[in-house]
């Protein structure tokens, strides 16, 4: 069984459609290529997560760039609300002008990170001691091959 599209008709192209949607063979296909995949534990995710925390509160961008190796695959898209960073040099570049921003505020957690498969979530806040909860949101990360591939943030409107 195939989900397919017929834009010019389903007697027309019914042995050759233009648009295959879904089909088995593409699972298949995704199956084979997942086996050389290295699939990680709920517990590995949790420390990639916090390992994530660590990064975006050093300020030493040369201990920042190790830990980005760690956790984040080379070319990591950061999907914000009003950017998309790819790669570490953006991310770290983002990291770097927030920091200068905000020189005394930190990153922590506000509750315990949630793992699925291979996908977890963590729910933040950034601020002073003052005021720890200036800012909130939630990451959603994608982990692929041991490391975070996407990363998805939303920044709570206060």
């Amino acid at each position: 069984m195939e989900l397919v599209s017929y834009p010019n008709g389903k007697g027309y192209e019914k042995k050759n459609p233009a648009t295959i949607l879904w089909s088995p063979k593409d699972y298949s296909e995704q199956s084979n290529t997942s086996k050389n995949m290295k699939t990680l534990s709920e517990s590995e995710i949790r420390s990639l997560v916090d390992l994530h925390l660590a990064i975006w509160n050093e300020k030493d961008l040369t201990k920042r760039e190790k830990l980005m190796k760690e956790v984040y695959a080379d070319d990591i898209e950061m999907v914000d609300s009003h950017f998309i960073a790819v790669g570490h040099k953006e991310i770290n570049g983002f990291v770097d002008d927030l920091q200068k921003k905000s020189a005394n505020s930190k990153f922590t957690h506000i509750k315990a990170i949630d793992v699925n498969h291979n996908i977890a979530r963590l729910y933040w806040q950034n601020g002073t001691t003052e005021k720890p909860d200036a800012v909130t949101g939630m990451d959603l990360f994608v982990f692929e091959n041991g490391k975070a591939v996407k990363l998805y943030v939303f920044v709570d409107k206060k």
